[in-house]
């Protein structure tokens, strides 16, 4: 009986060798392996089941290797798998938490909610945990800086991260890279315009939600410069967007004006209490660039789309604006 068990137990193990050897030399990963993101071996074991057809057949190796190797637990992370592997590589690179760093491209959002569901699809934690650290105050240069002003620190860039990445640690990873941004030519030029760079990209991110012309950028961007300096209320119409929460808003008229909130320009003096976007970094250098001049106003032209006229004068500009409402009136926006 003795001897039975033995040979059995020599035939299992013999087996099992067997099906190493040849998974070792028949490399291959299947068509739904190639990126691979998960959390433990339940979530994967789901995953698998439900979107590989093949699964079933693929399962006994695996399922042999991990109890061989007294795989127990699974390291979450990011495994991309850019060639063809072994069953035994797979397993030994997840189980060892070997990943690779996520591509992580930001570009604009205009809303905390719009940034924590990106970073949700992006990265392991869920969209509640990026919400609650949009919402918490952060320290910068040893001084507490509120949730406000949290957006202006995710600029518009492609970073690398860990798929696992806390959200904390993420935080501290955008404040290295908004210290690198702000070199030491762009803190003088920041003095020179009177701003702080949380002030600088708060305008910045006025002037990249009204005019998409670059070219035009410093020259709106020294319009508001000239407001700042002589006491007089910013009028931004995109401010007045993001108090609504109206992104779609093609004219304003007395409602939003009406609108009580500090991001309404219209009523409260001086910058909103923080940026309106994630602004580019064109945006950025063409307020720390600032055209000087003597404009003051300045309103939509309607016959290069796109662009603005530029007045000095309350006079000038009201016939400006004249131009442009008869225009909107003639295509029936309202």
């Amino acid at each position: 009986m003795k001897s039975r068990i033995r040979f059995l137990a020599a035939g299992v193990i013999g087996l099992a060798f067997l099906v190493i050897a040849v998974d070792l030399l028949w490399s291959r990963t299947l068509p739904s392996m190639r990126e691979q993101r998960c959390s433990n071996w339940s979530d994967l074991w789901s995953e698998l089941q439900q979107r590989e057809p093949s699964w079933t057949l693929w399962s006994f190796r695996v399922d042999l290797y991990r109890k061989l190797l007294g795989m127990r637990s699974l390291e979450p992370g990011h495994y991309p798998f850019d060639r063809p592997v072994s069953t035994w590589t797979w397993l030994r690179t997840m189980h060892a938490g070997r990943q690779a760093p996520v591509r992580l491209v930001l570009g604009k959002f205009r809303t905390k909610a719009q940034l924590a569901s990106f970073l949700s699809r992006k990265l392991c934690s869920d969209s509640a945990q990026w919400v609650q650290m949009l919402q918490d105050s952060f320290r910068y240069d040893s001084v507490s800086v509120g949730p406000e002003l949290q957006m202006a620190l995710y600029l518009p860039n492609t970073y690398e991260m860990y798929w696992t990445v806390e959200p904390k640690v993420f935080q501290s990873r955008m404040l290295k890279e908004f210290k690198v941004f702000w070199t030491s030519r762009r803190m003088v030029q920041a003095e020179r315009v009177g701003l702080h760079p949380f002030e600088v990209i708060t305008l910045a991110s006025i002037v990249e939600e009204e005019t998409q012309y670059k070219p035009e950028r410093p020259v709106v961007a020294g319009v508001y410069l000239n407001r700042l300096r002589i006491g007089m209320p910013l009028q931004a119409d995109p401010t007045l967007k993001f108090a609504a929460q109206d992104f779609a808003l093609r004219r304003i008229g007395k409602k939003q004006i009406a609108i009580s909130s500090p991001y309404n320009t219209y009523k409260v003096k001086g910058l909103p209490p923080g940026p309106i976007c994630t602004p580019s970094a064109e945006a950025i250098d063409a307020v720390l660039q600032g055209q000087t001049h003597s404009f003051l106003y300045f309103c939509a032209d309607p016959t290069q789309p796109g662009t603005h006229r530029f007045a000095a004068t309350w006079s000038q500009h009201q016939q400006n604006a004249g131009a442009y409402h008869r225009w909107l009136n003639r295509r029936g926006i309202r």
